[in-house]
């Protein structure tokens, strides 16, 4: 994924893990091994975060990814559960 805007190169394999959950995350339930599996990757979620892929502002536990990363991965128009 490329986004110019806000995250100008390359995602590592760890990063596009991260976002493959947290885009898991929106359309689903998370297993009961999530909360381990995050709790390994919080550093690459927290960068993730600063640099505007993710946002968690109102559940920290739960991960949002940014619309505009969502369209670029052609996730835009799908509605989630909530």
């Amino acid at each position: 994924m490329l986004d110019a805007a806000r995250y100008g190169h390359s995602l590592t394999v760890e990063q596009a893990s991260v976002l493959v959950a947290a885009v898991a995350l929106r359309y689903g339930h998370p297993g009961p091994a999530y909360a381990d599996w995050r709790y390994d990757h919080l550093d690459t979620e927290h960068a993730l975060e600063v640099a505007g892929v993710l946002h968690a502002d109102h559940n920290p536990n739960s991960p949002e990814v940014d619309p505009d990363v969502l369209y670029s991965l052609g996730c835009g128009g799908m509605a989630s559960d909530d």
